[in-house]
This record gives C-alpha cells, sequence and structure tokens, in this order.
C-alpha cells in the first residue's frame, strides 16, 4: 500500500489547500491546480479515500463534520469543473453522461465517499490516456497539462527503468518490458502516425515479443481482418486502444493481462487455409503435430489419455497445450 503522496511526488502544495477549498492556505491555489495534482495522486496509484481519511487523522478531524463537509464540497466543486470542461468537448462515457445529469440538477453527492467516487470518475475522463496520446500525436499544447498530472511523459525514453523492472522480475527474452517498449516505439507508434497494421498476425520475428504477439491478436483478431483493412476510422481505434494498453502496462506499471493467457506452439504450415478456417469457424481448439515427430505424438497421446507419464522437459508445449484442453472442457 502506497503512504503519503504529499512526499512521495514531491508535491509542493499543502493537503489543507488541496482537501479544504475555503481555507486560508487554498488561497493561493487555482482550482484547475487542485484537479491537476490530485490527478496526479490518482493516477500515481494511491487509493484517494486512504490519503483523505490519513489528512482527517492528522487533523483529528475524523469525527469533525464541519471540515468533512468542507472536503466533501471541494470534491463536488472540482468534479463540477470537470463535468463544465467535458460538456464543452461534448465527448464522454455514458457513467460520465449520468454525472451531468445529476450534478445540473443540484443533486451533487453529500457523503464523503460518494464525493470521492464521483471525483474518481471524472477525473479519469478530464485526464484520459486517450487524449494524451491523441495530443503527443499531434502535437498538441494539451500535452504537458496531460502528461503532468497523468505522471506519463511519452517523449522521455524509459528504457533504463525497463531493464531495472526486468531484473528485479527476472523477465524470460521474449517477455522482457524493454523489448516490449521498443515495440512500442519502432512499431506501433509509427503505424498510429500512418494509421497503418504492419503486424497482422503474432510473429517471432525481432523486434516483436511474446507480449506484442498476445496483444496482437487481442486488438487485431483474425476475423477483424478485412474490416480493419478497409475501415479507417475502426482501424485507428483499435490501434489507439493497443497504445492505451501498452501506456498502462510500461508507465503504469498495471497488470499485463486480466485473464489467464497460454502460449501453445501450433505448427500448421503444411495445412491447407480451408482447414485453418474450419478450425477458427468452429471454435476448436487445436494442435498440429507433424508425422515424423513420434515422440512428441506418443507424449501427446500418454497425456490425452490419462497415462501420466512421466514430465518431457524437451516438450512443454505438449504439456501446456493438454492442460489447456482440461480447461476447456471444464469450462463447458
Amino acid at each position: 500500500m502506497k503512504n503519503n503522496p504529499f512526499e512521495e511526488l514531491s508535491i509542493a502544495i499543502k493537503p489543507k489547500a488541496l482537501f479544504q477549498a475555503y481555507s486560508h492556505e487554498a488561497n493561493q491555489v487555482e482550482v484547475e491546480k487542485r484537479i491537476e495534482v490530485l490527478a496526479r495522486i490518482v493516477y500515481a496509484g494511491y487509493n484517494l479515500s486512504e490519503v483523505v481519511n490519513n489528512y482527517l487523522q492528522s487533523k483529528e478531524g475524523l469525527t469533525d463534520k464541519v471540515r468533512k463537509n468542507e472536503i466533501i464540497n471541494t470534491f463536488n466543486s472540482c468534479t463540477r469543473v470537470i463535468l463544465d470542461k467535458v460538456i464543452e468537448k461534448d465527448s464522454c462515457f455514458s457513467k460520465v453522461k449520468d454525472l451531468i445529469k445529476i450534478f445540473y440538477d443540484d443533486n451533487e453527492p453529500k457523503k464523503l465517499q460518494d464525493a470521492i467516487n464521483t471525483f474518481f470518475i471524472v477525473i479519469k475522463e478530464r485526464f484520459s490516456i486517450r487524449d494524451l496520446l491523441i495530443a503527443y500525436f499531434e502535437n498538441s499544447q494539451d500535452y504537458s497539462v496531460l502528461s503532468s498530472a497523468i505522471g506519463v511523459d511519452l517523449r522521455e525514453d524509459i528504457s533504463k527503468q525497463l531493464q531495472e523492472k526486468d531484473e528485479r522480475e527476472n523477465s524470460q527474452p521474449l517477455w522482457k518490458y524493454v523489448e516490449l517498449y521498443s515495440w512500442f516505439k519502432e512499431v506501433l507508434v509509427p503505424d498510429i502516425q500512418n494509421n497503418n497494421v504492419r503486424y497482422w498476425l503474432p510473429s517471432s520475428q525481432m523486434p516483436t515479443t511474446q507480449i506484442a504477439n498476445v496483444f496482437i491478436k487481442k486488438y487485431f483478431p483474425i476475423e477483424d481482418h478485412e474490416l480493419l483493412k478497409v475501415n479507417t476510422e475502426l482501424r485507428k481505434e483499435r490501434l489507439y486502444e493497443f497504445a492505451e494498453k501498452l501506456t498502462r502496462v510500461l508507465w503504469l506499471n498495471e497488470p499485463l493481462f486480466e485473464e489467464p493467457i497460454y502460449l501453445v506452439r501450433c505448427n500448421y504450415t503444411d495445412k491447407s487455409a480451408s482447414e485453418l478456417e474450419y478450425l477458427y469457424e468452429n471454435n476448436i481448439v487445436s494442435i498440429c503435430i507433424q508425422k515424423e515427430e513420434t515422440e512428441d505424438q506418443d507424449y501427446f497421446d500418454a497425456l490425452i489419455i490419462g497415462n501420466n507419464p512421466p514430465y518431457n522437459n524437451k516438450l512443454p508445449y505438449i504439456q501446456r497445450f493438454v492442460s489447456l484442453v482440461n480447461l476447456a472442457k471444464e469450462c463447458k
């Protein structure tokens, strides 16, 4: 759990100036600056409720209704300022649209946790990763504000930090974050600039990594290829979604995957296009073992019928595939 963002993020503004907008300390802080600092705290991974609670404890104010009400009003006023900006932009998620209706019907949150939750939703809209990427590619004057608030500078080279992360986590060669960063810069950035996709399918050729291969399958699934090739807006949207994910992973240390990922070696070099289409269309979990790979076939047969042969460390792909098959059976 993260502790004190004011110390760890070197925030010069005092907590009281941030959370109590009507205090003497807050007079020198403009509301936009207050919002930017709060956004930094959120994007740095701090729990905003815990930060506020720690502030109240430091002031012995957990039962101080006046102080709490002032903090509620401060969050609500920040939320209203952000919603005004969102209305000007005329583009927001359905959650935010619902909040706009609530706020402009004079139904602002009355409880501290509700005020914080509402602010959290709108701050992600006001300072979004998507807007940061667009500002970066369009060289917009909004980039500096977005970059500072989110804590991500796409112009900065983060190779050294990622190399250190790979060393700490003992990343395997094809799963290194620093290699994914190279792929981001060398492949994805130019593709977004040109609204072009160079890697429609996973590849074993550098600078591709296994991480990139997984995301290629997610954002450019084979069933969407024809549509993506002709629909420029959809292609642009998928490229930005891809870039958003990598930005969160590389700069904000978010997890790579929200679900289990299985990589299985399948060699379909000699199979016809119709055979492959049949597998895709019928959603068949499959593996291809060549005729000359007798050891592979024997190991596969033994596992499938449940003989539990000794683990063969030369054929891990067979073991992984059988585990995947068994998982698929459980999910039916």
